[in-house]
C-alpha cells in the first residue's frame, strides 16, 4: 500500500493528504496510524511497512513467598509435646521383717518364708542343728529389690534387736542384701561378723537340694564357723 501511495502525483498526494486530514478532524483517527503520518510528513523516507506491533508490557505481580505454616518456635514446642512422658519413679519401699526374733539361729531369705519347701525347710533344720542342737530357728525375710542398699538399712536393725547367736543367710541375693552390695559367697565368709552376729553363708536350699555337690560346701561352712 505505501508503495503505491509513493508512485501518486504530488497533486494527487495533496488530495490524499486533505482527505486524511478530514477524516482526523471527524474524529475517525483509527486509519491515520503512526506509518500514514510519518508519510504525510515525508513520503519518501517514510517506512514502507508497518512496524511491528510492540507486545504489551505484561504487568509483573510479585509474588510473595510462601509464608512458613509453623514458626521454629512452634515446630519445637510440638517436638516435644510429642517427646513420650517420663515417669518420675518413685523410691522404691522395702519391707523386711523378722519371725521368733528370740531364737538362737535365724535364717535369712529374700521373698517370703511361704515360698520355701518343707524339703528346704529341712535342710536348713539339719544344718542348724550342727550348731545348737534342736534349735527352734527364727526368720529374717526381705523384699527381692535388689536394691543391695536398701534391704541392708532394713535388715541391720532387726539383727541389731534380735538375740541370735547365729545367721545363716540362703542364697547369693540374701548374701547382697546383707552386706549392701554384690559380694561372691566365699568373699562374704571372710566376713563373720555382722551387726554383731556370727553370720554363715549358703546356696540357696533349692539349689542345694538340686546339686548334690553342694551339700559339702555347706558342711564345710558349719565346720569353718564353730572352729
Amino acid at each position: 500500500m505505501w508503495k503505491e501511495m509513493n508512485g501518486l502525483s504530488e497533486d494527487q498526494k495533496q488530495a490524499l493528504s486533505v482527505l486524511l486530514m478530514d477524516y482526523s478532524n471527524f474524529g475517525i483517527t483509527d486509519l491515520i496510524q503512526d506509518i500514514p503520518a510519518q508519510w504525510l510528513k515525508d513520503p519518501q523516507n517514510a517506512a514502507l511497512e508497518p512496524a511491528p506491533l510492540q507486545p504489551k508490557a505484561q504487568k509483573v505481580t510479585q509474588e510473595h513467598p510462601s509464608k512458613p505454616t509453623q514458626s521454629m518456635a512452634t515446630r519445637l514446642q510440638k517436638k516435644e509435646e510429642a517427646k513420650p512422658e517420663t515417669k518420675v519413679l518413685t523410691p522404691l519401699s522395702v519391707k523386711a521383717q523378722i519371725e521368733n526374733p528370740e531364737a538362737k539361729i535365724l535364717f535369712m531369705l529374700i521373698g517370703e518364708k511361704s515360698a520355701v519347701s518343707a524339703s528346704e525347710i529341712a535342710l536348713m533344720g539339719k544344718i542348724a542343728g550342727t550348731l545348737i542342737p534342736d534349735v527352734d530357728a527364727g526368720y529374717i525375710t526381705v523384699d527381692a529389690t535388689s536394691r543391695y542398699e536398701l534391704q541392708k538399712e532394713k535388715i541391720a536393725p532387726l539383727l541389731e534387736s534380735s538375740n541370735a547367736e547365729y545367721v545363716l543367710v540362703w542364697g547369693q541375693e540374701a548374701v547382697n542384701a546383707l552386706h549392701g552390695e554384690e559380694i561372691l559367697l566365699r568373699e562374704a565368709a571372710k566376713v563373720r561378723d555382722v551387726c554383731g552376729k556370727t553370720c554363715l553363708y549358703f546356696y540357696h536350699p533349692r539349689t542345694i537340694l538340686r546339686q548334690g555337690n553342694l551339700k559339702k560346701m555347706a558342711w564345710h561352712e558349719v565346720l569353718s564357723a564353730k572352729g
